[in-house]
């Protein structure tokens, strides 16, 4: 079965396409079980606008919880999928650099505060992937989240 809604532009912003898509999979069988729908659910609008920023988002239609945005094949957000990919490849990459510690001094902006055998640790605060040695409590920023 597929879906085809005629639209406008606005339909993607305004919550139109949204409730087409929710109503769409429940009929279809496409919803979650055991899953409540939210109390206090979000209107259609500013669900869409969630999607937009690559948010996964859940939407109910007649107390059938629908999963409605675009889904990795485990069933996280798109943008979740590409931010552990790249924190993958950032950990791969860093990792030769930091057991060397020649390596590691010329990774940095700042010179000479790396002590002699540095211990490393990786960090995450809200999304962003910090390195951080412990012997002094240095930290830096390596990845952000894209918010």
């Amino acid at each position: 079965m597929t879906l085809l809604m005629v639209g406008n532009h606005s339909s993607f912003d305004d919550g139109t396409l949204f409730d087409a898509v929710t109503e769409f999979r429940a009929a279809n069988d496409f919803w979650v079980r055991g899953i409540l729908p939210e109390r206090e659910p979000r209107s259609a609008k500013d669900s869409a606008k969630f999607i937009r920023h690559g948010m996964m988002v859940t939407g109910t239609y007649q107390g059938k919880v629908v999963p409605t945005a675009l889904l990795s094949s485990m069933g996280t957000g798109v943008r979740h999928t590409i931010h552990a990919d790249q924190i993958v490849i950032t950990l791969e990459s860093w990792e030769p650099i930091l057991d060397d510690p020649a390596q590691s001094e010329g990774a940095f902006k700042q010179k000479g505060w790396i002590p002699k055998e540095p211990v490393w640790q990786w960090n995450f605060h809200y999304g962003d992937l910090y390195l951080t040695e412990t012997k002094t409590g240095a930290a830096g920023l390596v990845l952000p989240w894209d918010r």
